[in-house]
């Protein structure tokens, strides 16, 4: 009992896994994501999209970049708790000066 509604589906089409080229489907993804971006906005796309695509570099320039993106990122988290720390230090001495004062307030009360 075929429903008129539904379309035919191609079921002979090979949807395995096994063959596929990353390469392909990222520069798919930029045509496409390019084409939209033309649409909407011409003057964006070209500052977006330029007109040669990034090449990428060799093994040792890819390791450099690596490395100077961890190293970067270490260096980030150090100085995030570095000014962390420095307000943690900040709110505990405020916190203790609320307590100094509340203390000498209280021992003022029960001295009079």
């Amino acid at each position: 009992m075929a429903d008129s509604n539904f379309p035919n589906l191609n079921t002979n089409t090979d949807t395995s896994l096994e063959d596929l080229n990353f390469d392909d489907l990222r520069h798919e993804r930029f045509e496409r994501n390019r084409h939209f971006l033309e649409s909407v906005n011409p003057s964006i796309a070209s500052k977006v999209f330029p007109d040669h695509e990034v090449k990428h570099g060799s093994i040792e320039e890819e390791a450099a970049i690596t490395i100077q993106r961890h190293w970067r990122g270490y260096q980030g988290r150090q100085l995030y708790v570095t000014a962390l720390w420095n307000k943690f230090e900040m709110e505990q001495e405020q916190q203790q000066e609320k307590v100094r004062y509340q203390m000498e307030e209280g021992e003022l009360l029960v001295e009079k």
